[in-house]
């Protein structure tokens, strides 16, 4: 989990974006990496729990698995 308390939901489907591009031109040893990130706001969810949030941020992590991973997903 990566917390980013200082950005918008935007800034961090931008980040994560790039992080996972970063890792998909990664080359450790001749293996692929690649990465699926989910990403939810409190912004977006403010009556929500911080154990709410995290749910919700692992329902987006599965989306993006399951929709052939290697991507950012946002709920």
């Amino acid at each position: 989990m990566i917390v980013c308390p200082h950005m918008d939901y935007q800034q961090v489907i931008r980040k994560a974006e790039e992080m996972r591009k970063e890792l998909e031109e990664a080359n450790v040893d001749g293996i692929k990496i690649t990465a699926s990130f989910g990403v939810t706001s409190l912004g977006l969810h403010p009556d929500k729990s911080l154990e709410e949030l995290i749910d919700i941020a692992d329902q987006a992590l599965y989306n993006a698995k399951s929709l052939g991973r290697n991507t950012v997903k946002f709920l």
